[in-house]
């Protein structure tokens, strides 16, 4: 019969207390099945499920449990025993909240099973994670427990694909591609993940490859697996996921509360109330970026890093440049994926997104003409979704080849170069030829453009592809005022095919606007308040002549 968490945590203490020195899970578990405390399991499937039960007992005793794990051995505490699983009722509870959020139900009935166990009365039980509940909507002290930040897209789709997999198959993963990444580092041929499916085939096997294909694969190509490592340490960071008595990795409600304001957040704008999300900004770093962005009007990225390391310090984080370097980058890169900050060339500002954002967390601007400045932005909004309304009409209106032509000068002000128009007659489907720099090498592709009304269907993208092979080109793009059908979406990464990059108009203008081709910006020069300079007590460096006597 197979021992519940309860009873093998108890079969551990009883073996160390007779040991009286510490021990390893694995030792543990051969003193086990030696003295036939266990007989249904073998020692290595014994060992594993050690392994998970003390991990658990680990994220949910903390200091009240009577464990003490050095190293990789064990040993008992002083403490006193506790009951285990506290929160059960709760999380019988959290199983249908999870079942009525539609998501990955796979796990759920095995969840209520093992929380329905034998426990007794749970009402005068300490709750798990209580210092957790109680901290909300508190200031939360600045944490920075990631370096490399993902984006919040990355982390929502992990938290649902990995929710109900066995815990063992994930650490499985993770163990396997921090080995190889990082014997790739050492040996300097850092792989570019261009074909993901064959890097986990010549590296991955069994349960980490297959855990591995399915993650990259069901979030759409979303998650890289260079991502995976960022995404869950954030994850246990702060709780979002835990292990749950029978081996799988599940959902908290921290995380189900995340996934929740996340959604709320995308069909509502940022309506939502602070909660889990707000806890994370602060805690990594987010806050402090958005508050430089609306303090300084717009900053460079080092100026950035200068003042956001100069914050850390301030509140006793200290972090070597090279590290503040990534970690704002990748941050500035989550905000705007999020809509909280805007690029314009090497300018980093806020968005009015980003500002309701502070406003809703109660933070103000620095001075009292604040609604002013929101107005403001609100109207160049409105003023530049009048000026991508304007170009999409002129697009529309291009002849055929000045807009090939256009098309020329947008790819050499993005970087490519050999740039060359085909002829009008027998272009074979192929309406612009160039080289673009990819690390090392230099990479040849060729371009189709398409103006018109009409969204562009898959046999145009399969006429590209195969047209490839005639230009000596290794992938391709198609470029158009209109949009793209699914079909053509879901064929431009089709498996084992040459990728096809797709830009619809939407994202056309947005180029164009960006390297400033048929458009270009006009510099308003606003006035903001500094309120403090007028208060008394202002730590304004003044001249030395302001505080010199007669």
């Amino acid at each position: 019969m197979t021992q519940s968490h309860a009873s093998l945590i108890s079969l551990v203490i009883d073996c160390l207390q007779h040991s009286g020195e510490a021990l390893t899970s694995r030792e543990i578990a051969r003193r086990l099945l030696n003295s036939r405390a266990v007989t249904d399991l073998t020692l290595e499937a014994l060992n594993e499920r050690l392994q998970v039960v003390l991990k658990i007992e680990y994220q949910t005793r903390a200091e009240a449990s009577r464990l003490i794990k050095r190293g990789d051995q064990y040993e008992l505490s002083d403490s006193g025993i506790y009951p285990i699983l506290s929160d059960r009722l709760n999380d019988a509870d959290f199983a249908d909240d999870l079942a009525s959020k539609q998501l990955p139900s796979q796990s759920i009935s095995s969840l209520k099973h093992t929380l329905s166990d034998e426990v007794g009365d749970l009402s005068s039980v300490p709750k798990m994670n209580a210092d957790l509940r109680e901290d909300r909507g508190q200031e939360f002290a600045l944490k920075l427990s990631v370096k490399v930040y993902p984006l919040a897209r990355q982390v929502s789709a992990l938290l649902r694909l990995s929710h109900g997999e066995r815990y063992s198959v994930i650490e499985s993963l993770r163990r396997s591609l921090r080995r190889e990444l990082k014997a790739e580092r050492e040996s300097g041929k850092l792989s570019s993940f261009e074909d993901t499916k064959a890097w986990i085939r010549a590296h991955l096997i069994g349960g980490s490859a297959r855990l591995a294909k399915r993650l990259w694969e069901n979030s759409g190509r979303l998650l890289a697996l260079e991502d995976f490592e960022s995404c869950w340490a954030l994850i246990e960071s702060y709780n979002l996921m835990r292990v749950c008595e029978d081996g799988l990795w599940c959902l908290n409600r921290q995380g189900v509360a995340l996934l929740n304001q996340e959604e709320e957040s995308t069909s509502k704008g940022l309506s939502s109330e602070k909660g889990i999300l707000r806890f994370i900004d602060g805690a990594e770093g987010m806050i402090d970026i958005l508050m430089l962005c609306l303090e300084h009007s717009q900053m460079t990225q080092d100026d950035l890093v200068t003042h956001w390391g100069q914050g850390l310090r301030q509140k006793g984080k200290r972090r070597k440049r090279a590290w503040l370097i990534e970690g704002l980058r990748s941050r500035l890169k989550h905000l705007e994926d999020r809509g909280l900050v805007q690029k314009k060339q090497d300018q980093w500002r806020l968005s009015e997104e980003g500002l309701s954002w502070l406003r809703k967390d109660g933070i103000q601007a620095p001075s009292a003409d604040q609604e002013a400045l929101e107005e403001l932005w609100s109207a160049l909004k409105k003023q530049r979704d009048l000026a991508k309304n304007s170009m999409a009409s002129l697009l529309d209106q291009m002849d055929p080849r000045h807009f090939e032509t256009l098309i020329c000068e947008l790819l050499e002000s993005m970087g490519y170069d050999d740039i060359h128009l085909t002829p009008s007659r027998h272009d074979m489907g192929v309406d612009v030829i160039a080289n673009i720099e990819l690390g090392i090498s230099s990479v040849r592709e060729v371009i189709q453009v398409k103006r018109q009304y009409r969204a562009i269907h898959r046999p145009i993208l399969d006429a590209l592809r195969g047209s490839l092979h005639r230009f000596e080109a290794v992938r391709g793009t198609l470029i158009t005022t209109s949009s793209f059908s699914k079909g053509t979406q879901e064929a431009a990464f089709e498996r084992g095919a040459a990728p096809i990059t797709l830009i619809d108009g939407s994202r056309l203008i947005e180029l164009l606007m960006e390297h400033e081709l048929g458009v270009k910006p006009v510099q308003i020069k606003l006035w903001q308040v500094e309120a403090k300079v007028f208060e008394v007590g202002s730590e304004r460096e003044w001249p030395l002549w302001r505080f010199q006597e007669n």
